[in-house]
């Protein structure tokens, strides 16, 4: 064939051209510029327990270790002295532990640098939501803060009604389905069955099948009934669990209610402004803190923060709240992490009193350093509560 043709004449120039290229590589390892793997070297050494010629043994072992490859890589015996002298082996080995001290300083130079730059968490969706919160509410003042988280919790309230409504709903459907669907058997006419055998095998024949008939069919019916009361029992539970529900909406109903009351009241609330920023922060105090780090590396700040204020000449029964939002600069040692926004609750903090504040900051370190958090005020003010 063309093919054999082809292969033929391309063999002897094939050949010819490998032997070249052999002597050309024999030459080159007999004047000793093989390049030999110092990588793969220093590799197996590691492995046999040693990175240095530090005894006859491992002399012994370090020769072995290059003999081996240099016959894997098709190095004449009579050329291995160009490349397995005890110097050599040596500096292979120096080579070697230099590259490992250069790829140790990269490691730790590229550790050093992750460590020292703060990281994105992997917020969930309720951590999202929360900064979100958080950022938006730090720039509102005075009625118009506490208006948006009346309007925005009452929302959230609203939505979860519906949603529960929603289920009531899907389950009394699904109650009424089951109790409809259960598995019913049909039965037959024993008086037709009966007859027919009659009229083919004579009336004794009848008899027994419509007996027989009888009998199956009261099985049928006793299983219909099992069916019917195995379905009714399951839809009864399902729409037990949808009425029990009921009492959870009525609580939301009446927070919903609570919360449009505070709405309308809203507008009458006096904001202090003759009270000096420096009086008002002063008299806020964080007691305590403490930093925890979330699931999604998320850090969540919780504060303690008390209010020694006292508003003086307030009328009789009237009660003061500082409210407003901090600034929490949060640190891993040296390292700056990030500003986090802090409003303080729907109310504030009341004055004579301490609440419990909570927000998240959406960055973390990998240094391994503690974190601190300082505080300073963004904006402060007293309001009528």
């Amino acid at each position: 064939s063309v093919c054999t043709r082809f292969s033929l004449k391309l063999c002897p120039t094939f050949w010819g051209h490998f032997k070249v290229e052999l002597e050309r590589f024999l030459e080159k390892v007999a004047a000793g510029y093989f390049n030999f793997p110092i990588s793969e070297y220093y590799s197996l050494c590691t492995a046999a327990g040693f990175t240095s010629m530090s005894s006859p043994f491992y002399k012994e072992k370090a020769k072995l270790i290059a003999d081996d490859i240099l016959n894997r890589n098709n190095i004449p015996s009579e050329c291995h002295h160009l490349y397995d002298s005890d110097e050599q082996l040596k500096a292979y080995l120096d080579a070697g532990n230099q590259e490992q001290k250069e790829k140790e300083a990269q490691k730790k130079k590229e550790a050093d640098r992750i460590a020292s730059i703060p990281h994105n968490a992997d917020l969930s969706i309720e951590e999202q939501e929360a900064i979100a919160l958080q950022d938006k509410v730090a720039k509102l003042t005075g009625r118009d803060k506490r208006e948006y988280l009346f309007v925005s919790s009452n929302k959230k309230i609203l939505e979860r009604i519906t949603k529960i409504k929603e289920g009531q709903e899907a389950d009394l459907k699904l109650g009424v389905m089951i109790s409809q669907s259960a598995v019913k058997e049909k039965t037959t006419d024993w008086a037709i069955a009966g007859g027919i055998a009659s009229g083919i095998a004579g009336p004794a024949a009848g008899i027994a099948v419509a007996a027989d008939t009888m009998r199956k069919n009261a099985e049928i019916e006793e299983r219909n009934r099992h069916n019917q009361a195995a379905a009714n029992q399951l839809a009864s539970s399902i729409m037990s669990s949808a009425f029990s529900s009921t009492t959870d909406t009525s609580v939301l109903y009446r927070q919903s209610g609570h919360l449009e009351s505070k709405l309308k009241e809203l507008p009458s609330k006096v904001v202090l402004n003759s009270i000096e920023p420096d009086e008002i922060q002063k008299s806020l105090h964080i007691d305590n803190y403490h930093v925890k780090t979330c699931k999604s590396n998320a850090l969540e700040l919780t504060l303690e923060i008390s209010n020694t204020l006292s508003v003086q000449d307030a009328p009789q029964g009237v009660r003061f709240t500082t409210d407003g939002s901090l600034k929490g600069t949060v640190y891993a040692g040296d390292l700056l992490v990030d500003t986090v926004n802090i409003p303080l609750p729907v109310f504030g903090v009341a004055c004579g009193t301490k609440e419990i504040v909570k927000a998240y900051c959406g960055k973390f370190s990998k240094n391994g350093k503690e974190y601190t958090v300082q505080f300073q005020p963004n904006h402060l003010w007293v309001m009528e509560i």
